[in-house]
């Protein structure tokens, strides 16, 4: 509807298993600081965010909790579905690094605190696009929780295991990955659990759009070195 009404390219409303769809997941949450960069990367100048359509989302927007390169341009409240939204006017330089969540990890949710939550079943892969034109060196740090039983979470590139720890129930950790080379043509993280899937509880179920999972993954923050 609003494609039709502006006449420009959108991100939202891609289709499942596309390239924009596999973007919408990255960018998800408006607060976290790389996602005004990796929008301009595709050349996206403003951010729509429909409040009501998004569970969990009850953040008030202010100058403190806005990333660098995100300007509030207007607030809206009006009636009907889309009542509650915000525009913002991306500033932010281009992102050089790009990740993609694919696999068994499900659409993101955001919670109060403006930190992404997504759930993985058994095997994840992050996929880093590197638009740099150059190798580039990096930290990974990546949000982890696990809850229900007893774990253990792989991270590898290829046969090379880049991170491993075993999480008791409720653990929260960041899996910590130093001085990694992102080649050129980018790199693929596979993400493995061992521990079986257990049901996720029954509120929420319809939240997350999934009914058993493993671990939850939060943003994955790249810092260059």
């Amino acid at each position: 509807n609003f494609q039709r009404e502006f006449k420009k390219p959108m991100l939202n409303g891609a289709y499942d298993n596309s390239d924009g769809e596999a973007l919408r997941r990255t960018v998800f949450n408006p607060y976290d600081d790389a996602t005004p960069g990796i929008l301009r990367r595709f050349d996206i100048d403003y951010l729509v965010y429909f409040k009501e359509q998004m569970p969990g989302a009850g953040v008030k927007t202010n100058e403190k909790n806005l990333p660098p390169g995100l300007e509030l341009m207007e607030k809206f409240d009006e009636k009907g579905i889309f009542r509650n939204a915000e525009v913002f006017k991306i500033t932010a330089p281009k992102a050089e690094l790009v990740p993609l969540y694919l696999g068994d990890i499900n659409i993101p949710r955001m919670g109060a605190d403006m930190t992404t939550m997504r759930v993985m079943i058994v095997e994840g892969i992050i996929k880093i696009l590197n638009f740099s034109g150059r190798d580039k060196q990096v930290t990974l740090r990546l949000p982890i929780s696990n809850n229900t039983i007893d774990r253990e979470i792989i991270i590898k590139s290829g046969e090379r295991i880049l991170f491993q720890r075993k999480l008791s129930r409720d653990q929260e950790i960041v899996a910590d990955i130093p001085d990694l080379t992102i080649p050129k043509k980018g790199l693929d993280l596979y993400l493995i659990v061992h521990g079986a899937p257990a049901r996720v509880p029954d509120d929420e179920i319809i939240i997350l759009g999934t009914q058993i999972g493993t671990v939850k993954l939060g943003d994955l923050a790249i810092v260059p070195l």
